[in-house]
């Protein structure tokens, strides 16, 4: 005797569902744990957001390009709190002496005033023959403050 077709359909159901589960569960189980980040806001203060593990979760809250090939990011860290500029040029030839500035201004009654500028590039590296990424330094990130990123006179837009 067949079952009837609701029964059918909850089997089948309930098979997916298992499936689904199972799938999901080794997915997890065999995902690497992400590395923890080894600093916090102004414990993060002129350090490399890369060998910090601030990098992990950065994004890009501004861009401007300074050539067709050369860019610089105003780069956040939720996990760290903090903000720092990025160099990206995917026609780099070496020789170029690279001018990288992170600036972190705060607020006050009397207006705006440099809090802390991050210069040069401390760390970078070359992931083909032609392009080179590098960065500043860290600032932290609060509430008060607003952050931009420069490579001689080309900056981005203030970002709060």
């Amino acid at each position: 005797m067949r079952p009837s077709t609701g029964a059918r359909v909850r089997k089948a159901l309930a098979a997916i569902t298992l499936s689904v589960t199972i799938t999901g569960t080794a997915a997890v189980a065999g995902a690497p744990p992400a590395a923890a980040a080894t600093c916090y806001g102004s414990s993060c203060v002129g350090k490399n957001p890369r060998t910090t593990g601030c990098d992990k979760d950065a994004f890009t809250v501004n861009s401007v390009f300074a050539s067709p090939y050369r860019r610089i990011d105003l780069r956040h860290s939720r996990i760290c709190n903090t903000r720092w500029a990025r160099y990206w040029d995917e026609d780099y030839h070496g020789g170029t002496p690279i001018r990288l500035t992170a600036t972190r201004q705060i607020s006050s009654p009397y207006g705006w005033y440099n809090q802390r500028v991050a210069y040069g590039i401390i760390d970078g590296y070359a992931p083909d023959q032609w392009t080179y990424i590098g960065w500043t330094d860290m600032n932290m990130n609060s509430g008060d403050d607003r952050h931009r990123a420069c490579n001689y006179d080309t900056c981005t837009d203030w970002h709060i």
